[in-house]
């Protein structure tokens, strides 16, 4: 599933948070059909839980052979398809961002769904100015 399209928009999708007033957002910007696109949306932080309530997809893959990868969260413990959880992994956690980036997961395969395990899809983000 890995070709040219599909790596472009994995490499060129970035993501920037800013505030505006008192709400957090987050912009994404990415190759969409060969074409630069760009989306905007609120962000909330649920700190007990560690989920990133995003609202906009984070990767949109549509139209390409990985457009499978789903970029809302349908299995939310939340109930919310724009959940996704800070996913702790080689060695990074919300401690260390600044140099390890950070991983956001959603439940992509699960249990309630007849599979006999849990699996997570999780988009890795590195940290730049």
């Amino acid at each position: 599933m890995w070709d040219a399209n599909v790596r472009a928009v994995a490499e060129s999708a970035t993501l920037r948070f800013f505030v505006t007033g008192d709400q957090l957002q987050v912009e994404l910007k990415q190759t969409k059909a060969g074409q630069p696109y760009s989306a905007t949306g609120d962000v909330s932080i649920d700190t007990e839980g560690n989920i990133l309530n995003i609202g906009i997809p984070l990767v949109d893959y549509s139209g390409t052979a990985a457009e499978w990868v789903g970029s809302t969260n349908d299995k939310s413990v939340t109930g919310s398809t724009n959940d996704w959880y800070f996913v702790s992994h080689g060695g990074s956690n919300l401690g260390n961002i600044d140099a390890q980036g950070f991983w956001l997961g959603r439940v992509s395969q699960a249990k309630t769904q007849g599979d006999n395990n849990d699996e997570v899809l999780v988009f890795h983000y590195v940290l730049a100015d």
